[in-house]
């Protein structure tokens, strides 16, 4: 990534991130985790700017400040890696470079794959969410005993509720956790097998159905599902609705295969009897007026 054609705006913008995002460093309540040589709860920082959201700028100034200051001992020589998203503030010029001349190596997730590839999404947030929601009803209602004017939740309400439930869902057990499910610690590419399993069984289950008649007394006892139903469609270059009824999709899978669907079969027998009722009458009819007609002359 060349450098060189970053606008003067951008330089600027890294040597004063703060102003340049309008962002701030606030200072945070200490942690309740406390340091072994001091006896003193961890010193913590967050940052803020206008749209809430990270940016080349602060993505940097965490690097600097959070990631590089944890590891004394790292160089290019003994680097660290870093998992992250493929969000932009994580692929910029300013924090390549950096990155690069310290010793950090960032490694990106595939994109759209944080449901099983981010350990945050498969475990820590998981617990999280009813630690923290239960942490804002318990304030409501402190409120509400206390006879707060005001009974509502505010900026102010932000920490309490968060502290206890953050703590607990991202504490070393729990990260471990994460860790050892997408297959990070320890290094099993657990997820890459697991989809790979999911696919086999997939292709196994369209070769099955493949040229087999489903009125078959062994293929009706195998009971496909509908979301195999839909699989074996898709694996034979259909796309089904996945809001379509089993019945539909049977319908269109023995369509594929050559087989008339069984409603389609008692249609057509109707129709058929229907017809054949229809030309009886007809033929009587014209056999009368032929022998009327014999009869007037």
């Amino acid at each position: 990534m060349d450098c060189t054609e970053s606008s003067k705006s951008k330089q600027e913008r890294i040597v004063k991130p703060e102003k340049e995002d309008d962002g701030e460093v606030l200072g945070a309540p200490r942690s309740t985790v406390i340091q072994e040589d001091t006896g003193r709860g961890m010193p913590a920082t967050f940052y803020a700017n206008k749209k809430g959201g990270m940016t080349h700028a602060l993505a940097l100034q965490y690097f600097k400040n959070n990631i590089a200051t944890m590891y004394p001992d790292m160089t290019p020589e003994n680097p660290i890696a870093v998992i992250c998203d493929g969000h932009g503030s994580h692929l910029s010029c300013q924090l390549l470079t950096f990155c690069r001349e310290v010793g950090i190596i960032i490694l990106l997730r595939p994109p759209h794959t944080t449901n099983i590839s981010q350990g945050e999404d498969v475990v820590n947030f998981g617990k999280f969410k009813p630690l923290f929601r239960t942490a804002k009803a318990h304030r409501l209602l402190e409120k509400l005993n206390t006879g707060s004017k005001t009974l509502f939740l505010d900026m102010g309400d932000l920490m309490p509720c968060t502290a206890a439930a953050w703590e607990a869902a991202f504490s070393k057990k729990e990260n471990t956790k994460a860790w050892a499910a997408i297959g990070v610690n320890p290094f099993t590419r657990c997820v890459y097998w697991e989809l790979r399993r999911k696919e086999e069984a997939a292709q196994a289950r369209v070769k099955k159905v493949e040229g087999v008649n489903l009125e078959d007394e062994d293929v009706k006892h195998a009971k496909l599902l509908k979301e195999e139903l839909v699989g074996v469609l898709r694996g034979m270059g259909e796309t089904p609705a996945s809001s379509a009824r089993k019945e539909v999709l049977e319908g269109a899978l023995q369509e594929l295969l050559g087989q008339p669907t069984p409603a389609a079969t008692a249609e057509e027998e109707a129709a058929a009897a229907t017809g054949a009722a229809a030309a009886e009458p007809a033929a009587v009819t014209t056999t009368a007026i032929a022998a009327t007609s014999s009869v007037a002359n």
